[in-house]
């Protein structure tokens, strides 16, 4: 489902809102963008191959989406989350406490951290050709 520009604006209303990591679940469901304690929230339009909105937060970078809500068809949305745990233990439990945090409060499919960073470049059909045409090759 393509948004329009007015849509997307309107979306982008709250534009990396600065709020305490307790509050931030409220603009995980609402799928607002903001900016937490080592954490942060983007929505990503469509692009180049990529058909689909997904709205991702990260936890302590780009290099560990935690959460990705991806539009579909009909306009569902999907939710995913990182199955995986921070190789260092400082971040280990920081993380599991931004993961309760900001779980939206929604069923989620889990994958693993490069699954997930595929999912959030190139939406859930992106990552799976990817996976499907590195098997092949």
């Amino acid at each position: 489902m393509r948004k329009t520009k007015k849509q997307t604006a309107k979306l982008r209303e709250n534009v990396m809102k600065q709020i305490s990591n307790k509050d931030a679940r409220n603009a995980v469901k609402a799928m607002r963008e903001f900016k937490g304690s080592n954490t942060f929230a983007e929505l990503r339009s469509p692009h180049g191959d990529t058909l689909t909105y997904r709205y991702i937060v990260f936890s302590y970078g780009y290099h560990f989406p935690l959460f990705i809500a991806e539009w579909m068809d009909g306009g569902q949305v999907c939710w995913y989350e990182n199955c995986d745990r921070p190789i260092f233990l400082a971040n280990r439990q920081t993380t599991a406490k931004h993961r309760a945090q900001l779980h939206p409060h929604e069923p989620t499919t889990q994958f693993f951290t490069e699954q997930m960073k595929d999912i959030a470049m190139v939406g859930i059909s992106g990552m799976i050709l990817k996976n499907l045409t590195t098997r092949e090759g």
